[in-house]
This record gives C-alpha cells, sequence and structure tokens, in this order.
C-alpha cells in the first residue's frame, strides 16, 4: 500500500499511541481513547462561530452544536459523527464540523445522538431523525431563512444518515436537498466482502471488533435486514443526489460499492468517490492529508453543481 507521507506519518504517531482493543475496555474507557485521537488533531478554523443548543427528543434531550462560516451561507448540514454508535461526541467532531462548515460555506449542524450501549437501536436513530426535524422547523434561527438541507455523516454517522433518508422515505416526508456520506457503514450482517479482503490493509479498522460494535448497538434478536441499522436493504428508488466517498484501503470500502451500485441500479443520482490507498474516514484527517482536503473539496463542488 502506497501511502503518502503525510498519511504514513500521521497513522505512525496513532500506532505509537498504542491504544488498546475496544474489546478490552469499558464504553467510557473506549469514549475516553477515541477523544484522545482528536485531541491530537490540530483545531478547526477559528473563523467558524459556535454556539450550542439542547434538543428535545423522545424521552430526554440531546446537544446540537450550530457551526457558522464567516461568510455566506449557501447550505446547512445536518451532520451525524461517526464513532461505532458508542464513541464520539461533538467536541471531538468539532474540528472536522469546523473545516466543513468552512470549506463548503455551509452551516453545519452537529448532532450530539445519543450512543449505545447505553441507548440502543432505535434510539440513536430516532435522535437523528428529531434533530433533523428540530432543524427544519428552526431554519429561521439556525440560517436567517431558508436554505437547502443536507443530511451527512461519517462511518456510523454516515449509516445513520443513510438510515435518516430510508425513515423519510418510508413516512412519505420531505428529503434533504442532499446526501453526503463518508466511509458508511450499509450492512450490519457485516457480509461484505472487503470485511476479508482488505483485512491487512486497512490502518483503522478491525474487521474483528464489528462483531462487538453490533452487540453494543443493536439487541439480540433485532432483525438486521431492518433498513433503519443496513441502509442497504432499504427503498433506494428516487433518492436525492448523493455523494459517498470511500478510501480503497478499508475493510467498508464494498458497503459503499454495494449500497451505490443498489442505487444506481433503482436509477438514483447516487456518486461513488473511491479514493486510492486512503484510510476509514480520511476526510476527518483534514489538514493534515492532502486526500482530505481534496475530499473537503470534492464535497464543495458537490454541493455547488447540486444546489443550483
Amino acid at each position: 500500500m502506497n501511502l503518502d507521507f503525510a498519511t504514513t506519518a500521521f497513522l505512525a504517531n496513532m500506532a505509537l499511541a498504542e491504544a488498546p482493543s475496544m474489546d478490552t475496555l469499558t464504553p467510557d474507557e473506549t469514549r475516553l481513547a477515541f477523544s484522545e485521537i482528536y485531541k491530537s488533531m490540530p483545531p478547526g478554523p477559528e473563523d467558524v462561530a459556535s454556539e450550542t443548543l439542547e434538543v428535545p427528543v423522545d424521552g430526554g434531550s440531546i446537544d446540537c452544536r450550530i457551526l457558522r462560516p464567516s461568510g455566506t451561507a449557501k447550505s446547512v448540514i445536518i451532520y451525524y459523527h461517526g464513532g461505532g454508535w458508542v464513541m464520539g461526541n461533538i467536541d471531538d467532531y468539532d474540528l472536522v464540523g469546523r473545516h466543513i462548515a468552512k470549506r463548503c460555506d455551509a452551516i453545519v449542524v452537529m448532532v450530539n445522538y445519543r450512543k449505545a450501549p447505553e441507548h440502543k437501536f432505535p434510539v440513536p436513530v430516532n435522535d437523528c431523525y428529531a434533530a433533523l426535524h428540530w432543524a427544519h422547523d428552526n431554519m429561521d434561527m439556525i440560517a436567517g431563512g431558508k436554505l437547502p438541507v443536507i443530511v451527512a455523516g461519517d462511518s456510523a454517522g454516515g449509516n445513520l444518515t443513510l438510515a435518516a433518508v430510508n425513515a423519510l422515505k418510508s413516512a412519505g416526508e420531505r428529503l434533504p436537498d442532499a446526501v453526503i456520506a463518508f466511509s458508511p457503514a450499509t450492512d450490519l450482517s457485516w457480509g461484505s466482502a472487503s470485511l476479508s479482503r482488505k483485512a491487512e490493509v486497512d490502518p483503522v479498522l478491525d474487521p474483528n471488533l464489528l462483531p462487538f460494535v453490533s452487540m453494543a448497538y443493536v439487541q439480540d434478536g433485532t432483525d438486521m435486514s431492518d433498513p433503519r441499522i443496513s441502509p442497504l436493504e432499504g427503498n433506494l428508488f428516487e433518492l436525492p443526489p448523493t455523494l459517498i466517498q470511500c478510501g480503497e484501503a478499508e475493510i467498508l470500502l464494498d458497503d459503499s460499492r454495494r449500497y451505490a451500485t443498489q442505487a444506481q441500479d433503482c436509477g438514483s443520482p447516487v456518486t461513488l468517490s473511491l479514493w486510492p490507498d486512503m484510510p476509514h474516514v480520511f476526510v476527518g484527517f483534514a489538514p493534515l492529508l492532502s486526500a482530505a482536503n481534496a475530499a473537503l473539496k470534492e464535497a464543495r463542488e458537490f454541493l455547488d453543481e447540486t444546489l443550483v
């Protein structure tokens, strides 16, 4: 695998941290280890304004962080962060949201959905769905008026992004104007061939940990073909314009390929962008990786072309 210098240096620093395996830690210990990775990254652009609000959801409330670029915003991006449905929060992903806001000229609403195993499926999905409705109902406060709405996310958040679109379609509700998914998990039966084919070259994800992720997120006996769990199983006809970005050096490669192919066969405008030698959610490593910067530029161009 031929990685550029910046990629190699970054992954070497991650390896030197010698983080213990997820299956040996408690959920809270796992979250702390995950947060340490993001603390090692440079902060996001300082000229992006931040406001955190409490949003009501079924059975409680969650925080949503609104990140506003210094210039005129062209859209509102509802963003669901990654972390295996167990880890991550809007503090960890603040830098990612700031880069997206600045580079895409978008107001980014980061959703701090509740996490498994304390809050198993369908709570995270329902939180994301509720946050999207809240954003629609409060667009004047968020953006000062109506703007195109994009739903986006990475990894587990990419899964929640595509699951939210499925839920909207099933309910006959308004769909987002566009969708962006970075390295999404689309089949939680873990049936993609790349899980084994790419296991030796994926520097970020270990396929042996995926069953632990599933056990944390989903109750025993749950049908994994539920499209709110595995978006690949959903109705992929008449989807909004969708961009899926994925590294070719990751075990979830075929999750992206299979979803894109199936959606395209259904006639939906889904674009699959594959990046040679890039690891899982490489876009989150901006500005350290040149490919991550280029991927954000591609996302910006996709929105510019889609939202004309």
